[in-house]
C-alpha cells in the first residue's frame, strides 16, 4: 500500500519526520527567496529542492553543495545570520536551544476534505481514541521531555472542526498553515504561543511537503498568527504538528502502528522545540525513524491512576501494555544519527526519590538500573542488553568531577580480559565510557575505592590474595590511574578489605578480614599509598560473609554490620560502632536473619537519617529484595518486600552519590 506499511511488514524502509527538512526548507527561503517562489508550489518545496538535500542541508559542506550555487549562497548567509561573529558554523546538536519548552494546550482537528464529490476525514471515532491515547500519553512524553527543560503539556477536550476545499486531493504546508491560522484566530481559547494545532490527515489525501510516498509520517513547525493589541496587532509564532493517520478503527495500544508513533514523535518535539529554530536539534529523530533506529517506549496504566513503565523495544512485544510513545533521545546524544541504544532504551524522568542501583546478570550481560523511592519502591529507569558477560567486578565511585550526592560512576573488571573500564554515569542509566584499560591484571580480586592520594579524592586500591599483593592507584577524574604504592607482603587470605572512616585521618581507612585465622585488621593511609596499623582483632568468627560499613549510629565514625550465613542454625548479623582507634562496641544481635541472603547494600532508601539496607536472596522460587531501615540503635524494621525479583544477579549496587 504506502511506503510506510512496508516498514513494519518486514521491509527496511525507514520513516521519517520531515522536521528538519521543513526547518531547512524556511530558512533557505528566508535568506534566499530566489531558491523558492514566493508563492509555494502544490507540488510542495521538495519539487524545487530534493528531500534528500532538504534533510541534510544544516550539514551539508561548501564542497558538496558547490553543484547548486543558489543554495551555496543561502548557507553562507544562514552561517552568517546564526553565527555573525564568525569561527564554526552552528550545529543543531546538544542543548542549543533559542526558545524554552513548551508550556500550553495541544488541540486536535479534524479537517474534512472535499476533493471533488467526494469528502475524506479521519473518522470521529478514531479521532476521539487518539484524544484518548494523547490524554494517557501526555504525562510520558512531558517527563521525557522535562530532560531539555520544564515543560507543561495540556491536551484540550475540545476537538477543532473545519471543512477545505482540495480539488486535486493534494495541498502544501502553505496552504495548510493558511487553514491553521484560522483555527487558532476563530476556535482556539488559548494565546497562540501557548497552543499547538495538530492537524489529521486522512488516507487519501496529501500534504506534498508530508507525503506518505516519501515515507513521511509527520512533522512539526510554527504559523504565525496576528492578534489584537496596539498599534497594527501583534504576531505570535504558534506551533502546530502535522500527522498522517494511515489505518482506522484505531486503539490507543495501536498495536498496526497507525498513528501512534507519528504523534508522539512530533509532540515531544515540539514541546522541546515548540518554534521549530533551525540550531534546534530534532530530539526523536536519532531514536525514532530517521536514522533507521526505531525505538518505543511501552507503558501501563495503573489501577489507581498514573503510569508505570514496561520496556523499551524496536518490535512491538507480545506481551501485554496499554500505550506507546516514539523513543527521545537523552540529551547528550539529541544530535547524534543514530544515537545508541542507551540514550533511546530508558524510562523517563521520574522523581528518583533518594535512591538509585544498578542490577547485573552475569550469564546474558543484562544490566538493569533502577530508582528507589521513600517508600522503597522501585522503578525501572533503563535496561542495557549488551553489557559484556565477563565483568568480574563493578566498582561505584566517584571517578568524575561531579557534586556531593551526585550519581556515582563505575568501573567494570573483566578478569579473563585484563580489562577495565570506566564509565560516567547520567540521568535515568545513561552510560557514557570515558577510558579503557586493557592491560590490567587478571588475578584482581577485588578493588577498592576511596581516598588514598588527597583528601575527598577518589582512588583505587586491587588486592591480588595468590601473591599477597596490594597496589595504590590515585585517579584523574577523566579514567586515567597512577601507581602511588606497592605492597608486596600482604596476607594471601584477605577475603573483604573496606575503606572507611575509622580514624581521625583526613585520608580513608581500611578494615581487612582474614576468615582462615578470624582476623581482623584496621589499617591507616597516609596519602601516598603507605598502611600503618591501627588495631589488630585476632578473635572474630571465621564465616564473616558480608561486612557492611555504613551510618547506623550516631557515631563520627563508619558503623559496621557483620553478616553469618553458616555457624549457626539461622543467619546472624552483628551491628558495631568503631571509636577511630580501631576499637568496636556491639551495638545489637540478630539470631533470626536468613541464612540465604547473597547480597547485602546500604543506602537511601527512606527518610532516614540511618543508612537502610537492602537484602538480596536468590534462592526462592523467585528472588527476594527486602529493604530495611535501621534506627541508630541496630534495630531495623522492614520498609518494602519485593518477591518477584530475577534469581540470577550477579551484582547489585547502589550508585547514589557519596
Amino acid at each position: 500500500m504506502y511506503a510506510y506499511h512496508q516498514r513494519f511488514n518486514g521491509g527496511n524502509v525507514n520513516n521519517i519526520s520531515a522536521t528538519r527538512a521543513m526547518k531547512n526548507a524556511r530558512e533557505i527561503r528566508s535568506v534566499a527567496p530566489k531558491v523558492f517562489p514566493e508563492k509555494e508550489p502544490l507540488a510542495g518545496y521538495a519539487s524545487v529542492v530534493p528531500l534528500d538535500i532538504l534533510q541534510r542541508f544544516h550539514h551539508m559542506t561548501d564542497a558538496e553543495l558547490k553543484a547548486y550555487p543558489n543554495l551555496l549562497d543561502a548557507a553562507q548567509q544562514i552561517r552568517k545570520k546564526h553565527n555573525p561573529v564568525g569561527g564554526q558554523p552552528i550545529q543543531p546538536r546538544g542543548l542549543i536551544f533559542s526558545d524554552p519548552p513548551f508550556q500550553g494546550t495541544v488541540y486536535l482537528t479534524k479537517l474534512t476534505f472535499k476533493v471533488g464529490a467526494n469528502t475524506l476525514a479521519v473518522p470521529d471515532a478514531d479521532v476521539a481514541t487518539i484524544r484518548q491515547y494523547l490524554t494517557v500519553a501526555s504525562p510520558a512524553i512531558s517527563q521525557y521531555c522535562s530532560q531539555y527543560g520544564q515543560n507543561g503539556l495540556k491536551v484540550s477536550t475540545k476537538i477543532l472542526t473545519m471543512t477545505v476545499d482540495v480539488p486535486s486531493g493534494k495541498y502544501n504546508d502553505d496552504t495548510m498553515q493558511g487553514w491553521i491560522r484560522q483555527l487558532v484566530q476563530s476556535q482556539v481559547p488559548t494565546a497562540p504561543n501557548n497552543s499547538c494545532v495538530i492537524l489529521l490527515n486522512p488516507v487519501g489525501v496529501v500534504n506534498t511537503d508530508g507525503a506518505l510516498s516519501d515515507r513521511i509520517l509527520g512533522y512539526h513547525n510554527e504559523v504565525i498568527v496576528q492578534v489584537q493589541g496596539p498599534p497594527n496587532g501583534v504576531f505570535l509564532g504558534s506551533p502546530f504538528c502535522f500527522v498522517n493517520v494511515v489505518g482506522n478503527n484505531l486503539t490507543v495500544a495501536d498495536r498496526n502502528q497507525d498513528y501512534a508513533t507519528a504523534l508522539s514523535h512530533e509532540v515531544a518535539e515540539m514541546v522541546v522545540d515548540p518554534f521549530a529554530s533551525w540550531t534546534n536539534p530534532e530530539v526523536c529523530d536519532g531514536c525514532a525513524g530517521n536514522c533507521n533506529n526505531e525505538w518505543h517506549s511501552f507503558f501501563a496504566l495503573n489501577p489507581g491512576g498514573g503510569l508505570s513503565y514496561l520496556r523499551s523495544d524496536k518490535s512491538i512485544p507480545a506481551v501485554p501494555f496499554d500505550f506507546y510513545i516514539a523513543a527521545v533521545a537523552q540529551p547528550s546524544h539529541s544530535g547524534d544519527c543514530p544515537a545508541p541504544e542507551s540514550a533511546c532504551a530508558y524510562a523517563p524522568s521520574v522523581a528518583s526519590g533518594v535512591g538509585e542501583l544498578m542490577f547485573y546478570e552475569r550469564a546474558d550481560g543484562y544490566g538493569e538500573f533502577y530508582s528507589v523511592d521513600t517508600k522503597a519502591d522501585i522503578s525501572l529507569q533503563t535496561t542495557h542488553t549488551d553489557w559484556r558477560n565477563t565483568w568480574s567486578l563493578i566498582v561505584p565511585g566517584k571517578y568524575t568531577p561531579k557534586p556531593a550526592g551526585s550519581r556515582l560512576d563505575l568501573l567494570f573488571y573483566a578478569a579473563s580480559q585484563n580489562r577495565g573500564e570506566f564509565y560516567q554515569t547520567g540521568n535515568v542509566g545513561d552510560m557514557h565510557q570515558f577510558s579503557v584499560h586493557s592491560n590490567w591484571r587478571s588475578t584482581w580480586s577485588q578493588i577498592v575505592p576511596g581516598s588514598y592520594a588527597a583528601p575527598g579524592s577518589m582512588d583505587l586500591l586491587f588486592y591480588e590474595p595468590s601473591d599477597g599483593y596490594g597496589e595504590f592507584y590515585k585517579t584523574d577524574g577523566k579514567g586515567n590511574i597512577t601507581l602511588l604504592a606497592t605492597h608486596n607482603n600482604w596476607r594471601t587470605s584477605w577475603s573483604i578489605i573496606l575503606s572507611g572512616n575509622f580514624s581521625d585521618s583526613p585520608y580513608d581507612d581500611l578494615l581487612f578480614y582474614d576468615p582462615v585465622n578470624g582476623v581482623g585488621e584496621f589499617y591507616r593511609t597516609d596519602g601516598k599509598g603507605n598502611i600503618s596499623l591501627i588495631q589488630n582483632h585476632s578473635n572474630w568468627r571465621k564465616s564473616w560473609s558480608i561486612i557492611l560499613k555504613g551510618k547506623f549510629s550516631n557515631s563520627p565514625y563508619d558503623d559496621l554490620l557483620f553478616y553469618d550465613p553458616v555457624s549457626e542454625s539461622v543467619g546472624v548479623g552483628e551491628f558495631y560502632r568503631t571509636d577511630g582507634k580501631g576499637n568496636m562496641t556491639l551495638m545489637l544481635n540478630h539470631s533470626n536473619w536468613r541464612k540465604t541472603w547473597s547480597i547485602i547494600r546500604k543506602g537511601k532508601f527512606s527518610t532516614n537519617t540511618f543508612d537502610d539496607l537492602l537484602f538480596y536472596d536468590p534462592t526462592p522460587a523467585a528472588g527476594v529484595g527486602e529493604f530495611y531501615r535501621t534506627d541508630g540503635k541496630g534495630n531495623i524494621a522492614l520498609i518494602q518486600n519485593h518477591s518477584n525479583w530475577r534469581k540470577t544477579w550477579s551484582i547489585i549496587d547502589t550508585i547514589t552519590g557519596l
